[in-house]
């Protein structure tokens, strides 16, 4: 049965939460409630749940915190998020975090239903999973193909409920981790490709051989250590570091400066660059896939966050704050995209990013999302171009950005030279008279024309310059664009004349005026008669 708990301070919504999905039928057990994150994480570690039902606003802790430690503590846990739609930038940092679902207030029971099904079937089939690594475990004596480093590949990457299980299977292999404490560490090397290709002919084991050897030989001095290849990762290997109960913080220390030199040594013998992540100690072996995810995670934002080729997972963690999306700087940027200053869209972003490099408590997740949002915006500003930030020239600019290996300031100039990309390539196409965006802005009047619309306004939601827009509008259209938005209302208009019950008041607010006396005139200036001539007709 999957065990399932609800989070959110509102007792209307928990409850209807309980009566509108059909839990049995899903095969999930409700495993007890919450009002805020705080709580949740208490009734997480005492009912170990596999789903977590939250809503992001909640006093105490809010959603975004309580995803923040249940991914530290508690990564195979799957996590919807529920919220309203106000609380989107809150939502765009849920999804950032690793949330499986989000569902919208006021809750409707299909969305719920669809998405209850589909975290009830993922986790199913994990479990699924973990039963064939269990029985995968159990057989491994009897398998010559399941290597240590197969046996410690799937340790460290697989959740598993049973500890005996664990011990048994590194027991037939000779593996002995009966230690105290055990703390993970991921040995990244940056340029394994580059460097197997060039010095080792391509021959990866070979690489991998040599590599292993030194680094094996560097940690020699350390007792409680295996070292192994991460089957899955070519440019990843595993160190697992034992800790006996005197070891404190001083031999930590010790072997954080260990680790930099070994970084130095390794690079001057073989030309590997190496990035280490150290997850936080744990006491059981069910629990060094944790310790091997956290290292995971500090070693990707090590240099968003310090610049750092040796990082803690606390060092990470201990950054929880989150930017609220600066809307306001994104609208000044397409602004300033769409009407060609350079100068002042990239001031801009510099600005930004520096603002958020000096925040020391900001999580590197919400660094590397802001600057996808601004990317995402740019793509928009070259939409009426049928163009996008792809076809600038500059390569894969998203996946550049998702990059692990960019501090904040090689973000900064990245996202800057994409918005110098965007300004000349939209500089050269309107020099070139190939703006085609003229049809979608008057699809956008025909659908529009009744509401209280103005050069204006339209200049700024399709981000351009108001002058550029009358001009533009005018070459395509052969009309003026006040003439044009005229036009559309007054024809509106005469066919309303023709329904003798509408009032002329009516006709004249549903046609797009305000003022019956102005409709009265320009209508009497296009047609000839005032409208009760023309209905009269």
């Amino acid at each position: 049965m999957i065990r399932a708990i609800i989070v959110d301070d509102e007792e209307w919504t928990r409850m209807s939460l309980r009566k509108q999905a059909d839990w049995e039928m899903l095969g999930i057990e409700l495993a007890g409630e919450a009002r805020n994150g705080a709580a949740a994480m208490e009734l997480v570690r005492e009912r170990k749940p596999h789903l977590v039902i939250t809503d992001i606003r909640m006093p105490a802790m809010d959603g975004i915190r309580l995803m923040e430690l249940l991914h530290a503590e508690y990564p195979e846990v799957l996590i919807i998020v529920i919220s309203g739609y106000s609380d989107f930038e809150y939502a765009r940092k849920a999804l950032s975090f690793g949330a499986f679902e989000y569902i919208l207030k006021p809750i409707e029971t299909e969305p719920l239903m669809q998405a209850l099904q589909r975290a009830a079937d993922k986790l199913r089939h994990e479990r699924e999973r973990q039963a064939g690594y269990v029985d995968l475990f159990r057989k491994a004596n009897l398998s010559d193909l399941l290597s240590k480093e197969k046996v410690l590949t799937r340790l460290v990457t697989s959740a598993a409920s049973d500890s005996g299980e664990i011990e048994n299977a590194l027991r037939r292999h000779g593996l002995l981790l009966d230690w105290p404490r055990t703390a993970v560490l991921t040995i990244e090397v940056a340029n394994f490709e580059k460097v197997a290709a060039e010095r080792y002919k391509q021959d990866k084991d070979l690489a991998h051989f040599v590599l292993a050897n030194v680094i094996g030989e560097l940690f020699r001095k350390y007792p409680m250590t295996i070292l192994f290849r991460n089957i899955g990762k070519d440019n990843e290997l595993v160190l697992l570091k034992g800790l006996s109960e005197e070891e404190d913080q001083k031999n930590i220390s010790s072997l954080y400066e260990d680790c930099r030199l070994i970084i130095d040594t390794v690079k001057q013998a073989t030309q590997f660059e190496l990035n280490i992540g150290i997850g936080r100690e744990c006491t059981d072996l069910a629990d060094i896939y944790r310790s091997y995810a956290q290292a995971c995670e500090a070693v990707q934002n090590a240099e968003l966050v310090l610049a750092s080729q040796v990082t803690h997972f606390d060092e990470v963690s201990s950054r929880n704050e989150y930017y609220i999306y600066p809307n306001d700087k994104e609208k000044a940027l397409l602004y300033y995209v769409g009407n060609l200053y350079k100068g002042q869209a990239v001031a801009l972003v510099a600005e930004l990013f520096g603002e958020m490099k000096k925040n020391a408590a900001l999580h590197p997740q919400s660094i590397r999302s802001t600057a996808l949002g601004l990317i995402f915006a740019i793509n928009q500003a070259l939409s009426p171009y049928q163009s996008s930030i792809n076809e600038l020239g500059i390569g894969e600019a998203e996946n550049a950005v998702r990059s692990t290996r960019l501090t904040v300031d090689e973000l900064s100039t990245d996202v800057q030279r994409i918005v110098e990309a965007a300004v000349d390539y939209l500089s050269s196409r309107k020099k070139s008279g190939s703006y085609r965006g003229v049809e979608e802005i008057v699809e956008y009047l025909g659908a529009h024309f009744h509401e209280e619309i103005t050069l204006g306004s339209v200049a700024e939601r399709y981000f351009l310059n108001p002058a550029y827009l009358s001009r533009i509008f005018k070459n395509e259209t052969g009309q003026t664009f006040n003439d044009y938005v005229n036009t559309l209302r007054l024809e509106a208009a005469s066919k309303l004349l023709k329904d003798p019950k509408l009032k002329m008041s009516a006709i004249s607010e549903m046609a797009g005026y305000m003022s019956e006396k102005y409709f009265f005139r320009k209508f009497k200036e296009h047609y000839g008669c005032t409208p009760t001539e023309y209905r009269n007709r």
